[in-house]
């Protein structure tokens, strides 16, 4: 396997071979989770191949410190035991009902009127009035609420911790079902890149996962859900180990699912494209429904949702780009370059053939670092000055903006394969992508030369980028035929 077209055929391979739609405890299917948990080893095996003894560091680290927590854990005594349980109970007895639940994470927030604001689903709240009918369960650690401006963030997650003697106690009766597991197991060691994954992975290791951390997430969602009772739980990315024990908690409990699309769903990102083996009903791991912004990204779940009555696909429109998209856009006079994290490599980031552009290029450059990224600020701010490209290229500027005001001055848009790109058609801004995996994402936009791919180690790269940046720089200003449709967002919510 060399790139995420063999990962997808590799997995649907896989999906052809071995019943793992019947892969189950009691009623809630497990392959949605394996599969995912597979197609992101294979991206960290296959392409963060440069930081792959970093990533084993981290995780040698992360398996050292989770023994230490284990330890800690059982040394507890009787009444820090008791404690945690009746702060648990004081957490549980302050949430209120609320009809809408959305779930994130702070990554997905920019700063913005004085507090956190979620560039997703805060559109969506203030349009629909729902200010006095909803509740966020942010994922992570806690953090402090002020920092948000909110009343009613909850995080969900370190409450578990002190529930789950009990709920691991209620777990015992469910049963696990996983025919021809131990054939899957033996076809992934036939490969030396699934070979470790097969190791960490057995039935028996797998069974131990699922009734230790699975299960008990699951009975731990259903009891916080059944004190809410929410009717709709909106997600961003979905595929996390608590938020798959929430869903499957909120389909038993007869809870809509709704996943908000956050990036590119295309058919190689296998959280969203390309599944093969979907039951009549639908996965229960699953998000019942999702939003996308575009008729592109709806496609790509419309292929593989059409023969089941469970799961739906809505192109909603992008309430972030909503929200700040006018007619008149200002001056466009700056080169958006977005970053992202490995994939690409940092060196891949800034490689000679661009370091020479932003110098090179009369235009001022607009440098967005990945909000996963922020820590590595300085790093970028110590290359951009040793190159003498600090001054031009905006970091600060560009990383604390939201996207949509940056947007409005691009004049042409730069990256490797990120989800920018839709976002920049959005606002009739151009793309050149600088990864293969660019071309396998965005054809539609490729095709409606709304995108176009360019490979920087090619000789010629830099008279390619100038070629396209004069041609958008001719081309008069015109209305978006892309992004045409407003959507009217307040069809949305119905309870």
């Amino acid at each position: 396997m060399k790139n995420r077209v063999e990962m997808r055929d590799f997995i649907l391979e896989i999906e052809n071979k071995f019943p793992v739609d019947q892969w189950k405890v009691n009623e809630i299917h497990l392959w949605p989770i394996i599969r995912i948990k597979l197609f992101f080893y294979l991206i960290n095996k296959i392409d963060i191949k440069n930081n792959s003894k970093a990533v084993d560091r981290d995780l040698n680290h992360f398996k050292k410190k989770s023994k230490y927590h284990i330890i800690k854990r059982k040394t507890k005594n009787y009444i820090k035991k008791i404690i945690g349980f009746l702060n648990f109970l004081s957490w549980y007895f302050q949430l209120t009902k609320c009809k809408y639940l959305f779930v994130g994470s702070d990554s997905h927030r920019v700063n913005h009127k004085n507090k956190r604001y979620n560039r997703f689903f805060d559109p969506l709240i203030q349009l629909n009035n729902l200010e006095n009918s909803y509740m966020y369960f942010e994922y992570g650690i806690e953090k402090d609420l002020a920092d948000y401006r909110y009343k009613n963030i909850r995080f969900h997650e370190p409450q578990f911790n002190k529930l789950k003697i009990y709920v691991k106690l209620k777990s015992k009766k469910y049963k696990i079902h996983l025919n021809q597991y131990e054939d899957f197991i033996l076809f992934l060691k036939g490969s030396n890149i699934t070979k470790d994954f097969a190791d960490k992975n057995s039935k028996k290791q797998f069974k131990h996962w699922v009734n230790s951390i699975f299960i008990p997430k699951y009975i731990f969602s259903k009891i916080v859900l059944n004190r809410i009772k929410a009717k709709q739980i909106h997600f961003l990315c979905y595929y996390s180990e608590f938020n798959y024990a929430l869903i499957a908690a909120a389909k038993k409990l007869n809870i809509k699912t709704v996943e908000m699309q956050h990036g590119p769903q295309t058919s190689i990102h296998l959280a969203y494209g390309s599944w093969s083996r979907v039951p009549k009903n639908g996965y229960s791991t699953l998000p019942q429904e999702f939003w996308s912004w575009d008729k592109i990204s709806a496609n790509v779940i419309k292929c593989w949702i059409k023969n089941n009555e469970h799961h739906k696909v809505r192109v909603v429109g992008h309430p972030w780009v909503d929200y700040w998209r006018i007619d008149n856009f200002q001056d466009k006079r700056f080169i958006l370059y977005s970053l992202q994290p490995n994939p690409p490599s940092f060196e891949e980031l800034f490689s000679k053939p661009i370091l020479n552009l932003i110098t090179q290029t009369k235009e001022p450059w607009l440098i967005r670092l990945h909000p996963r990224q922020l820590d590595s600020y300085d790093k970028i701010e110590e290359l951009l000055r040793k190159n003498k490209i600090y001054t031009k290229s905006n970091l600060y500027i560009a990383s604390h903006e939201p996207l949509p005001e940056l947007l409005k001055k691009t004049k042409l848009h730069l990256t490797h394969f990120s989800g920018t790109t839709i976002e920049a058609a959005m606002f009739d801004v151009q793309t050149v992508l600088l990864h293969k995996i660019g071309l396998k994402s965005f054809p539609e936009l490729i095709a409606q030369n709304k995108a176009f791919f360019l490979d920087s180690s090619e000789p010629n790269f830099h008279h390619q980028f100038i070629s396209i940046l004069k041609a958008q720089e001719r081309n008069k200003k015109h209305k978006n035929t892309y992004y045409c449709k407003k959507y009217n967002f307040k069809n949305l919510f119905k309870f």
